[in-house]
């Protein structure tokens, strides 16, 4: 997850497109969803469900950095101050998110 935060802080850097940006996190997502067989053998159950919704509140994080970046440039005001919210309901909120 770091690499894919680094690689989207770059391509903020140096103005890629937010096409290309969905890109990468598109990328990223399809090897996630590729390699998770693996990922259920070595933990399973309840720990699998918990590191998934991680994976993806990560992700999230990552989208929203992209936003606030699209809407303020590089003049970002305290993130006390943006008026946003995300809420997980349901089995997201509850860190149990089945694929």
């Amino acid at each position: 997850m770091k690499k894919l935060k680094e690689e989207i802080e770059e391509l903020i850097y140096n103005n890629a497109s937010n096409l290309q940006i969905a890109k990468t996190i598109k990328n990223n997502l399809k090897e996630y969803f590729e390699s998770l067989n693996e990922v259920f053998k070595q933990s399973g159950g309840k720990d699998f469900l918990v590191s998934h919704t991680k994976y993806i509140d990560n992700i999230m994080q990552i989208i929203y950095l992209v936003s606030i970046r699209e809407a303020f440039g590089l003049f970002m005001p305290p993130k006390n101050s943006i008026p946003v919210s995300l809420v997980a309901l349901g089995s997201y909120g509850r860190e149990i998110m089945h694929i």
